[in-house]
């Protein structure tokens, strides 16, 4: 028999019919099974929520919420969060999916690591262009990694304490991305972060839409994240964590939107505030975009003196 826990799973979901039971799939395939799972549409306009009322004889009880308007991942996490009832939450994104072992690899390190309010894993990206595995990070994670960027990844990831998690207000809905890593900070504050060494998630680039893919949401949801953290480090600590900043966004820009210029220039607003390592990577990725990212030599040095001038807006 295969054994249960009390965690709650929760997954958002919108339009997409055939990929949300690949998620759920995953979850009914799991070594430890949890004893519920929430999947709260976001006034799909096709037949989502039909297949979803079909599955009644999975082994895990799902149960769903219709929302009659659309107000985005977050907010339907949040609803989702309020119908639990576990002492534990999981969120799958509905075009994303677990390994078998995943939420065992989890509460096997809960059991290890006390205090803890958050458990995540590795993630294996999958595109037509083949897999890449996140960099390897595990146990606990440190809140300067944590402020540096995004080191625990998708909320797909993630297993909460539903308590601590309901004490930070959940997910914060006015951010147009980057809502994931504003709660892990959040989370941060009172207690342990862990993390598996294993890739138990599978994050897929197959074509449908994700919130990361589109620039604007991108951009402004970071920089509102960016903003959050400078008000929590000692002044003399934001111009290193600014450059941080811009190195990381410039990988983001790379991997979810294959912007090999605009990733470039991002990354070139680090140059005149960082240190000497962090400039050297500066130039490093940006004479990348020259030589495979077709960026003529005129624009390089053009974008290069312009970013060298660039004066941040909004940071202190």
């Amino acid at each position: 028999m295969v054994e249960r826990a009390r965690i709650s799973v929760v997954i958002p979901v919108r339009n997409r019919p055939t990929v949300v039971h690949r998620a759920l799939d995953s979850v009914m395939r799991q070594t430890v099974l949890p004893f519920e799972i929430v999947v709260v549409d976001d006034a799909s306009t096709d037949n989502t929520v039909e297949g979803l009322l079909l599955r009644q004889n999975d082994p895990v009880k799902v149960h769903v919420i219709q929302k009659t308007s659309r107000q985005g991942a977050s907010i339907a996490r949040n609803a989702g969060i309020n119908q639990t009832s576990g002492d534990l939450v999981a969120f799958l994104d509905s075009d994303d999916e677990w390994k078998p072992n995943k939420l065992m690899h989890q509460l096997a390190l809960l059991e290890a690591y006390p205090h803890t309010v958050g458990c995540f894993c590795g993630i294996e990206y999958r595109s037509p262009a083949g897999t890449i595995l996140s960099p390897p990070v595990s146990g606990l994670v440190s809140i300067s990694s944590l402020q540096r960027g995004n080191v625990l990844g998708s909320s797909s990831t993630a297993l909460v304490d539903r308590a601590t998690l309901k004490k930070i207000g959940g997910f914060d809905g006015s951010l147009r991305s980057c809502q994931d890593w504003d709660v892990w900070l959040k989370l941060a504050k009172h207690g342990n972060l862990v993390t598996t060494a294993e890739h138990d998630l599978i994050y897929n680039f197959d074509g449908s839409h994700r919130i990361s893919a589109n620039a604007d949401n991108l951009l402004s949801g970071h920089e509102e994240v960016f903003s959050r953290i400078y008000q929590d480090v000692e002044k003399s600590h934001v111009d290193e964590l600014y450059a941080w900043h811009q190195i990381y966004l410039s990988s983001i820009i790379l991997r979810e939107l294959g912007d090999r210029w605009l990733s470039a220039r991002v990354a070139l607003r680090a140059f005149s505030r960082g240190s000497l390592r962090l400039r050297a990577e500066v130039l490093l990725r940006f004479t990348r975009a020259v030589i495979f990212g077709g960026v003529g030599l005129p624009s390089w040095l053009s974008g290069f003196v312009k970013m060298i001038k660039y004066k941040p807006d909004g940071v202190r």
